[in-house]
């Protein structure tokens, strides 16, 4: 029962807002980056194609070395007690 008591009591002291949400400015500029995406995404297609597709010449041409890095981490890496496979296994 003196837990209860001393429960309440740290819920009366603890400080509240006046509001039951307020906007911080990190949470108004995140929305206001997705808003902006979104509206791009939507309106943007038709107005400005360059930025929804790149000109072959101006991509990297990355996919080898991707491709050997995946295999490094999945059969060769080792992380000192353990490989990159257990530690991915082990999150799941």
């Amino acid at each position: 029962m003196a837990e209860v008591g001393k429960a309440a009591e740290m819920a009366a002291t603890a400080p509240r807002s006046d509001r039951p949400w307020s906007l911080r400015p990190f949470t108004v500029a995140w929305g206001a980056l997705f808003v902006a995406a979104a509206v791009l995404m939507v309106l943007g297609k038709q107005e400005m194609r360059w930025a929804f597709k790149v000109p072959r010449e101006m991509r990297l041409p990355l996919r080898r070395q991707i491709s050997d890095l995946m295999d490094w981490l999945i059969n060769t890496a080792d992380l000192g007690l353990f490989t990159f496979y257990e530690f991915t296994r082990g999150i799941a």
